[in-house]
């Protein structure tokens, strides 16, 4: 098995899933990575998607079958040549020196070339349009949040 870098198809079924997740009312638990994205956003606060998909191998390692460390299961134990305490900082940094899609990222500070890995020249536009998505959606919450309470503060005068 080869790390999983989504094309087309899988970018559609991502955002079938994400419409699900924010439009159906019999969802009762977080989905993610959509989840803790949408609270990074709603909140403004960066969030590492290596941490939210346990693939940041500083938090968490692999153990392959023959005993070396990777950084993800679904990597189907690609062997890395790196210090995998700095990997997602390294990889990061590798990334914007390069001058590549990521320099100019809107979405690098959550991201941090997570679907870089292992083909750099991997085309986000797919995964840019669920964190669109995401970012659109928590602004929306905060707008409804404050009608809702404006509505409330009019009522009680």
């Amino acid at each position: 098995m080869n790390w999983i870098q989504p094309d087309d198809q899988l970018v559609n079924e991502l955002e079938s899933v994400l419409d699900i997740y924010l439009h159906r009312s019999f969802v009762a638990h977080p989905v993610e990575p959509f989840h803790s994205l949408l609270q990074s956003f709603y909140g403004k606060q960066p969030v590492s998607l290596w941490q939210v998909a346990e693939e940041d191998p500083n938090v968490v390692r692999y153990i392959t079958d023959d005993g070396s460390e990777t950084i993800s299961r679904r990597s189907g134990g690609l062997k890395l040549n790196a210090d995998l305490e700095n990997f997602v900082a390294d990889f990061g940094q590798e990334v914007i020196n390069e001058r590549l899609e990521c320099h100019d990222c809107e979405f690098f500070s959550r991201c941090g070339g997570y679907f870089k890995f292992p083909n750099k020249l991997f085309k986000c536009d797919g995964i840019k349009r669920v964190l669109r998505t995401l970012a659109a959606t928590a602004e929306e919450v905060k707008d409804d949040l404050e009608r809702f309470e404006t509505m409330g503060a009019q009522t009680q005068s």
